[in-house]
């Protein structure tokens, strides 16, 4: 059975998003039927009851005291992540073999990195700053913002980048159906205010006082909080005081509350992608400097309204700003399909698919390969976005295949995998820059496999072609499969490449 295990930290001062998002995660590799623990220093126990009733093992780190006390901070010294990785080997040990380990923490970098590779046989970081450099596998980082260029020497040449909102780590309530229409928004008549289970810097009264305004009091909202909010009572005597607002404690089912709003007012963090999932658009307020870029680059898609850091926003200026919104359903409405246009929900399930992905090998091609290859090229599935999509005639694919193997200049790889034949990979060498052409096996269409076995052909080019340094791929505009697995693999956009077709009269 395959085991994957999770480093992670929770407490009521840094907040729950690591953990949770650990836990969509999770879960989904838990309906793959894999076996699932986190490792863990601080964690509240409300936490990770949750955890060990979704069928997670829980383990708690024998160095807490030492090395981490649940305190924000920057990350630890050299010593302190060896002595961390070492702390998470022990409390694993009872797990067995473990195929993955997963960190989310600010704290844990490179060096605690190498350490896990001595007791994982590979590792995953889940990082949404891209200021630490990593040593890993696997980096997922869900920020609308997050381009390859982000990780640029921050990363090993191995490691595999699942960038952006369609690999966010939602849990599955969040996951929208295909095609699904969006609710019809002809008024704004309800409200969720939702800051996160700690709310730090108190945006949760912030927003009750403005609905407490006149300007606000035709509306209803749901007022969500967490049960350890030191404030909670004041929050219970304001919402009494306006009426018209229910307060949930520890909501366990947020999707439905996001269901039933017209507008959201919250922060900028994982929620805030909860939120586009379900076509929720959102008054944004930032409660950390890392959560501005993600907030400004939501309000460029147009999916919601940012209105600055917590300490620059006064209830007047969120009254406005909610106000104005909702004198205007038609905005709401186009805000709502902006924000399900940047996430669908179902990320954890294509991280989760990307993980075990069995490992491809790849083997130099054999003349008894040229039948199935040009079978795989000539199907629709292939020549619907291949460079020259005209099918190829098996005479000339034989003498074109025959002239490729005796080609020392041409690298013709088969890919393989325990299913079976995964698909072709053919680099064009030139001294130290190749040009790569790849295709999958019709049949294995959809099942994330393209970047991988690009990666495949990264380490075979490593091992047997070092002189190559670079490489080069052509890509039409309009395959968005393809440029999605180039860009996972670590691809960058080097040049354009423009092209007008002219008509004859021209």
């Amino acid at each position: 059975m395959t085991t994957v295990a999770f480093r992670v930290d929770a407490s009521d001062r840094i907040g729950l998003g690591h953990a949770m998002r650990c836990l969509a995660l999770a879960d989904a590799l838990r309906a793959r039927r894999v076996q699932t623990a986190f490792a863990a220093a601080a964690l509240p126990e409300r936490t990770a009851d949750l955890l060990r009733s979704r069928g997670h093992t829980v383990l708690l780190l024998a160095s807490a005291g030492e090395t981490w006390r649940g305190e924000p901070g920057g990350e630890f010294d050299a010593a302190a992540q060896r002595a961390d990785a070492t702390a998470t080997q022990r409390a694993l040990a009872t797990v067995g073999p473990l195929d993955w380990i997963v960190v989310d923490h600010y704290r844990l970098g490179g060096e605690w990195e190498r350490g896990a590779a001595e007791f994982a046989r590979r590792v995953a970081v889940i990082d949404d700053n891209a200021q630490r450099a990593h040593d890993c596998d696997l980096l997922i980082d869900h920020n609308v913002s997050a381009v390859c260029e982000r990780y640029d020497g921050l990363l090993p040449g191995r490691s595999l980048r699942l960038l952006g909102p369609r690999f966010a780590l939602l849990r599955g309530q969040f996951a929208r159906a295909k095609d699904a229409p969006l609710r019809p928004r002809a008024r704004v008549a309800r409200l969720l205010v939702a800051f996160g289970g700690a709310d730090p810097t108190g945006e949760t009264e912030k927003a009750l006082e403005a609905l407490a305004l006149p300007s606000l009091s035709a509306l209803d909202a749901d007022v969500v909080v967490g049960a350890a909010n030191p404030r909670l009572e004041a929050i219970r005597n304001l919402a009494q005081a306006r009426g018209r607002v229910r307060v949930h404690v520890d909501a366990e089912r947020m999707d439905e509350l996001m269901d039933a709003a017209d507008l959201a007012i919250g922060a900028a963090g994982v929620s805030a992608l909860e939120r586009c999932a379900k076509g929720l658009p959102t008054v944004l307020i930032a409660v950390a400097d890392n959560q501005v870029p993600i907030a400004q680059a939501l309000a460029r898609r147009g999916a919601a309204v940012y209105l600055g850091i917590a300490g620059d926003v006064d209830a007047h200026r969120l009254a406005r700003a909610v106000g104005g919104l909702a004198a205007m359903p038609n905005l709401v409405q186009m805000m709502a399909e902006k924000a399900a246009d940047t996430c669908d929900g179902h990320g954890a399930r294509r991280v989760a698919a990307r993980m075990l992905a069995a490992d491809i090998r790849l083997r130099p091609a054999a003349p008894a390969d040229s039948d199935c290859v040009l079978a795989w090229r000539n199907h629709e599935a292939t020549r619907r976005h291949a460079l020259d999509p005209a099918p190829i005639d098996p005479v000339s694919h034989a003498s074109w295949f025959a002239e490729r193997l005796r080609d020392a200049d041409c690298v013709l790889l088969i890919g393989e995998d325990d299913c079976g034949s995964v698909g072709v990979l053919r680099y064009d060498v030139r001294g130290a820059a190749a040009r790569v052409s790849v295709y999958l096996v019709p049949e294995r269409h959809g099942e994330g496999l393209g970047a991988l076995l690009l990666h495949a052909g990264h380490r075979w080019l490593a091992a047997n072609r070092p002189a190559v340094r670079t490489i080069d791929a052509e890509v039409l505009a309009d395959n968005h499969a393809s440029r999605l697995a180039f860009a996972e693999a670590g691809y960058t956009l080097h040049r354009f490449t423009l092209q007008r077709r002219l008509s004859s009269g021209e």
